[in-house]
């Protein structure tokens, strides 16, 4: 059974593969030559462009074996491209806290079409690998938030309608102290199957999306000094702004395609 009663679909990579990566420029589109780095989740990827790293949604990527037109051959774009905003976070950090119950959520409420949202739960995590097999992870604030993060990370992946998703995570954070019990209680305020989760954040799945998490927020460049740190369209640049007030820099981005939104 899937973990929420919204079924979605959305295209599948793996790791290594050649694709195509959408590019908006303007009112034009070129689809730009990368290879994928890592899975993030079921709609997250980490891409390589030209060099550096990406975080791309699933509709913005096509496999390379699909035939599209030459660089030189713009696209009419739609009316308007979302606002990839990626957020860098940890469970039991009170800025994270803030950020979604402040920033986040009410943004998306407001322009749920202006912004697709990547959720990287880690922060300032450590990585160890196991002998033997497997990881252990060293949270900035101790085990219970190792704990939720991985609950995060996994209602990442099984949550697939976006909103809900939101919500759950929302829901969670405002209470993170007993991620298990919390995790099930907004399970069942937003009608979401609570065991696929649990099985995925107790068992071998929570730490490699975990990992896959470590591996995310150790590639950017620069690295990140504050957590949450917020990536719109993959760039780190006003970071004090994006925190006071989202929905503005949002806006900000997307100034040459008037949203409605924004007026």
């Amino acid at each position: 059974m899937s973990a929420d009663r919204h079924r979605g679909s959305s295209r599948s990579f793996v790791r290594h593969q050649k694709v195509l990566v959408k590019n908006v420029r303007g009112e034009g589109v070129q689809w730009m030559p990368g290879v994928i780095r890592s899975v993030i989740s079921l709609i997250t990827y980490l891409a390589v462009v030209k060099g550096p790293f990406r975080f791309v949604h699933a509709d913005h990527l096509r496999s390379s074996e699909i035939a599209v037109p030459q660089k030189s051959q713009l696209i009419t774009a739609s009316p308007i491209s979302p606002v990839q905003v990626t957020v860098f976070y940890e469970a039991l950090c009170p800025d994270s806290r803030s950020f979604f119950i402040k920033q986040l959520i009410p943004t998306f409420e407001k322009a749920s079409r202006l912004v697709d949202i990547a959720l990287v739960p880690y922060g300032k995590a450590k990585t160890e690998v196991v002998e033997g097999g497997g990881y252990s992870f060293m949270c900035q604030h101790g085990p219970i938030e190792c704990e939720a993060n991985k609950i995060h990370a996994c209602a990442v992946v099984k949550v697939r309608h976006e909103a809900t998703r939101l919500q759950f995570i929302a829901c969670m954070i405002a209470d993170n102290l007993r991620p298990t019990d919390i995790g099930q209680s907004c399970a069942g305020q937003w009608n979401i199957a609570w065991e696929p989760i649990l099985e995925c954040a107790t068992g071998s799945e929570g730490s490699d999306l975990l990992k896959r998490h470590g591996d995310a927020t150790d590639a950017l460049n620069p690295k990140a000094t504050f957590i949450p740190t917020i990536l719109l369209d993959q760039s780190q640049e006003r970071q004090p702004a994006i925190l006071k007030d989202l929905f503005k820099e949002v806006c900000h981005e997307l100034k040459n395609y008037k949203a409605e939104e924004c007026q």
